[in-house]
């Protein structure tokens, strides 16, 4: 049952941190451990960070009909 759950948390949990990720595997075999350790490499390089500015005001003057730079 021990297992189950430390697999269960690391599949509910896409990236779990490095010292999460050591002791939910700690107690698995030596064969199971690569298996994990290999499934979060592919989670690792598939993981993507970005990031996105949206600007707002001129959005939202606009929609307001304020002059630009009323918002400023």
């Amino acid at each position: 049952m021990h297992l189950v759950a430390d697999l269960e948390n690391l599949l509910l949990d896409p990236l779990p941190a490095p010292k999460q990720f050591r002791d939910a595997i700690e107690s698995l075999s030596p064969e199971q451990q690569e298996f994990c350790k290999a499934f979060r490499a592919m989670q690792l390089a598939s993981s993507l960070f970005g990031i996105l500015v949206v600007q707002v005001k001129p959005q939202l003057e606009a929609v307001l009909n304020l002059p630009a730079g009323a918002l400023t």
